[in-house]
């Protein structure tokens, strides 16, 4: 079965719950990693032969379109982590402080220059504080 166009499989993940895009874009970030690695070894292959010729530059160009497709993936899981971070952080201050600590925690975090709580922690761990 032929996979969905990186376009079309960024835009259809949109509607998803994070915890299912983010299993989605693992799972296809894995196998874009092996494809790359097997284009990458043919590419290797021709170029051991001392052939330079069409089907080495073809796959280079297909290399090339891969890593950008990479980029993307990253990107985008690296977005959905975040969301899901996000998301944890808003749960669990309205857990113990409810609706209104929530709100003043908003407006400390937009006081100190931070938009992810995340940062925060770790600028704990790192300063020692």
């Amino acid at each position: 079965m032929k996979q969905l166009p990186i376009t079309e499989f960024l835009e259809r993940l949109r509607d998803m719950p994070d915890i299912e895009a983010e299993q989605e874009l693992v799972l296809r970030k894995e196998r874009h990693a092996m494809e790359h690695a097997v284009i990458t070894n043919a590419r290797q292959e021709i170029e051991a032969r001392g052939d330079k010729g069409s089907e080495w530059r073809r796959l280079g160009r297909e290399i090339a379109v891969m890593s950008q497709d990479s980029l993307r993936l990253n990107e985008a899981l690296k977005a959905c982590r975040k969301r899901q971070d996000l998301i944890g952080w808003a749960k669990a201050v309205r857990a113990v402080f409810g609706d209104e600590g929530y709100a003043q925690c908003r407006v400390w975090m937009a006081m100190q220059g931070l938009t992810n709580p995340s940062a925060y922690d770790r600028k704990l761990k790192v300063s020692g504080g």
